[in-house]
């Protein structure tokens, strides 16, 4: 067992068991309430020992051990209404709610594009991968394009895509994936990259441990059973390593804490997801880093997993660019970490028209 702490620079050594009381002589802050929680009975925590599948980086619990997670309901998809109008060049949306609209589901995938040709494929191919493990009615695909000037986000529609939501603007991987996590009907909602550099079929891995009692699962490609197929691009590489030294410099982790915060598959159990994502504020290429210490703050419950990554011979990332855009993120979450997350922030999903769901 190894602990992480992406908590900011004045935070104390973390503990490697789940907290459970307050400490002496430390008065807990009240947070105002988000959104209610997915009611789930209370059952004993489940030991980490038994979880052979991944390794706890980070158990910070002042409250009761979640409980798995019941099956959801099974109801006839009805999808709702979105009217979509314009107003000042900017795209709007009024959407009605039909019969329906509040079915769960078991899992949900969100899927976050960009110009994506391909998109329609990607949509296919999560539910053929996922329909053999009992998942063909209990799966939601939300697909949310980022403000693409193309009209890609209609092959996500044709292929049958639960939601797709479509942003005013392109404002960044952080926004689009908020905006499908808090639209997700899932009693855990996952989300991973639109070309699938991480099959499908691994995210049966993070709904196990979810339901198993995890509040968050992370792949980990640095975990020792994880595999790389292909090999990977210098600049990301070198992005790597950026991240991590930025990060240990800004928010004061270390890099070994903090083996792989940038993985695009990530899991969250449904109260859990609401809470971190209705807390981020970050719509870019940190937003990640963000998602995990919103956790550590909140006490949420985290474990990594191993994962296979299909590594792509060319690379979106551009070292100093990047690096720039990273270390300005991070001293936000720094600034942040000093009242603003205490707040909701401001919910932006006006901003984005729902076209299918």
């Amino acid at each position: 067992m190894k602990t992480v702490s992406i908590s900011s620079p004045t935070a104390r050594t973390t503990r490697t068991t789940p907290r459970t009381t307050a400490r002496p002589g430390v008065r807990r802050r009240v947070r105002p309430p988000v959104r209610p929680p997915v009611h789930v009975p209370v059952r004993p925590p489940v030991r980490p020992s038994a979880l052979s599948a991944g390794h706890p980086v980070a158990i910070r619990c002042s409250a009761p051990p979640c409980a798995p997670l019941a099956p959801a309901a099974r109801d006839a998809r009805i999808p709702s209404v979105a009217r979509e109008s314009t107003s000042g060049g900017a795209r709007a949306t009024t959407v009605t709610a039909a019969p329906g609209r509040d079915q769960r589901f078991r899992l949900s995938v969100v899927i976050p594009s960009y110009c994506e040709p391909r998109i329609g494929d990607t949509v296919r191919r999560v539910r053929a991968e996922l329909a053999p493990a009992g998942l063909l009615d209990d799966l939601e695909v939300i697909v949310v394009d980022d403000g693409s000037p193309d009209d890609s986000h209609r092959l996500a529609v044709e292929a049958g895509a639960d939601q797709v939501i479509v942003l005013d603007q392109n404002r960044g991987k952080g926004a689009a994936v908020r905006q499908g996590m808090l639209a997700a009907r899932g009693d855990v909602i996952a989300f991973t990259d639109a070309d699938l550099s991480y099959a499908p079929v691994q995210l049966l891995g993070l709904l196990e441990q979810a339901e198993a009692g995890w509040d968050v699962v992370v792949g980990n490609r640095a975990h020792p059973r994880s595999h790389a197929v292909g090999e990977t691009a210098p600049g990301r590489a070198i992005g790597s390593r950026v991240v991590n030294r930025l990060i240990r410099m800004v928010l004061g982790a270390s890099t070994n804490e903090l083996e792989d915060t940038q993985c695009g598959l990530k899991a969250l159990r449904a109260d859990a997801a609401r809470e971190v994502f209705t807390h981020s504020r970050i719509d870019g290429f940190a937003f990640d880093v963000e998602v995990l210490y919103l956790a550590d703050r909140f006490s949420r419950r985290v474990i990594d997993v191993p994962v296979t990554v299909a590594n792509s011979p060319r690379s979106t990332v551009h070292v100093g660019r990047d690096a720039a855009r990273l270390a300005r993120d991070l001293l936000r979450i720094r600034r942040w970490s000093r009242g603003a997350y205490a707040q909701p922030a401001p919910d932006t999903r006006g901003q984005s028209v729902i076209v299918a769901g």
